[in-house]
């Protein structure tokens, strides 16, 4: 994903500074993955290896435990962005990375700038960490929206919140 982003900000000479989280990889390698497939789809086009050097910044800093390990403080982000704004995050990559951006954020004193946060998937490992996320919430109630043939994810929530909540599921026909 970083890489084909730096493509086409090289590509269109954008101005914006691209950050790549990693969940996985440290450094020197992570970086040289990149920079091996940036440099690969420019191969053709007139870019400099000094411009796709300056154009990549991959920061290994949160990569905590290792790839797809536990982490409290992960966990406590991907809970509070689905509690607070919906949206899912897994605990393997879009938590992570999520997690490492706001940190990245704070440690660098980013205010006032737009940030785009570029949720890549990893929904369905989403469904896979409810549990962990659930343990220590005492009641809690779903909205499904536009449920129609989803009924195996009203099963699925249900199982996980067994009778500790309540799941409300709409459609519109």
């Amino acid at each position: 994903t970083q890489a084909g982003l730096v493509d086409g900000k090289l590509m269109y000479n954008g101005k914006e500074k691209i950050v790549g989280i990693s969940i996985a990889r440290k450094n020197p390698r992570g970086r040289h993955i990149v920079l091996d497939s940036i440099s690969e789809y420019l191969t053709d086009k007139a870019i400099s290896s000094e411009g796709i050097e300056e154009a990549t910044n991959f920061v290994d800093d949160y990569i905590g435990g290792g790839y797809a390990r536990q982490d409290e403080a992960v966990n406590a982000v991907i809970k509070n962005t689905l509690i607070r704004y919906g949206i899912p995050l897994d605990f393997t990559y879009t938590g992570k990375a999520f997690y490492g951006m706001s940190e990245f954020i704070i440690k660098n004193k980013i205010i006032g700038k737009k940030i785009l946060f570029i949720h890549t998937g990893g929904t369905p490992l989403f469904f896979d960490s409810l549990n962990i996320l659930w343990k220590s919430q005492t009641y809690m109630n779903i909205l499904v929206t536009c449920a129609g043939r989803r009924r195996y994810l009203l099963k699925y929530f249900k199982e996980i919140i067994g009778g500790s909540g309540k799941i409300v599921a709409t459609d519109m026909q």
